[in-house]
């Protein structure tokens, strides 16, 4: 290559950067690198200056090596985060997620220097990130469910120890909470995300909602046939003892009271006075 060609490159090259080849001082010469590359020239156009610059400067060069190594790395990381993106979605799309592949995706991701904290792997992070929770939240309230249930259970069995009256009287304040339980058990059913709950939970749910009714149609016959039973004597007594003996007393009281009094017994008079 001729001196004439060179310095007519070099020249041009000194105009692209602002003067950077002809600066007097290492100072200048790295002050107007760094003002052309935040113009974001190409990638070829940097390597065309770094290899000149690099023969007169090494230490403003090291400015573009730096700039040239975060793209190298810009680069392999695009394709790294490329297959994580793919997994993610994979994930996201999956009518049932597990929870420790979802957990998994982040720490491996990281430990392949996938840029998580850049989209569109940060969007995904909080994609599954609240997906894992909802789906956390469901196992919560499927617990708080059966908790509730057996609390349903226990006041219906104090019910059954209590005078049948007072469980006339609470029936239907129990009956609204069994209808608001049964509704919020099938909220959790049909939710999108109950087949990713944890497998437990669902035939545990499914036999707390069974017992419960079956507990439920047994005392609210019960009830009904002590108020029978107390309305008419002529009735069967109700199955549950308490309830059976309350109504046994009642009707004997009643029928005592019905009962006409015995005839006090008939003076003896004295024989003297009878004469």
């Amino acid at each position: 290559m001729s001196a004439s060609h060179l310095n007519s490159e070099l020249q041009q090259l000194d105009t692209m950067t602002g003067g950077a080849f002809s600066a007097p001082t290492a100072g200048e010469r790295s002050s107007r690198l760094r003002g052309w590359l935040n113009q974001e020239p190409s990638e070829e156009l940097m390597q065309t200056v770094y290899r000149e610059m690099s023969a007169r400067d090494k230490g403003s060069a090291r400015i573009l090596r730096e700039k040239l190594d975060e793209i190298k790395r810009a680069r392999s990381q695009d394709l790294v985060a490329q297959t994580w993106i793919q997994r993610a979605n994979e994930l996201i799309a999956a009518p049932k997620l597990q929870v420790a592949q979802a957990l998994a995706w982040q720490r491996d991701a990281a430990k392949e220097g996938a840029p998580l904290s850049r989209d569109p792997l940060a969007a995904l992070k909080t994609q599954l990130f609240e997906r894992v929770r909802t789906i956390e939240d469901l196992q919560h309230r499927a617990q708080v469910q059966r908790e509730m249930s057996m609390l349903l259970a226990q006041r219906i069995e104090t019910l059954s120890t209590r005078p049948w009256a007072d469980a006339q009287a609470q029936q239907d304040t129990l009956k609204a909470d069994l209808d608001k339980w049964h509704l919020e058990t099938s909220a959790l059913l049909n939710d999108s995300n109950w087949p990713s709950v944890d497998p437990k939970y669902a035939p545990a749910l499914t036999a707390n909602d069974q017992q419960l009714i079956a507990v439920w149609e047994a005392f609210s016959a019960a009830l009904a046939q002590a108020g029978q039973a107390a309305a008419d004597a002529s009735q069967p007594l109700p199955p549950v003892h308490a309830w059976a003996e309350e109504i046994k007393l009642a009707r004997d009281q009643l029928l005592a009271s019905q009962q006409p009094s015995r005839a006090q017994p008939a003076q003896k008079i004295d024989p003297a006075l009878r004469e």
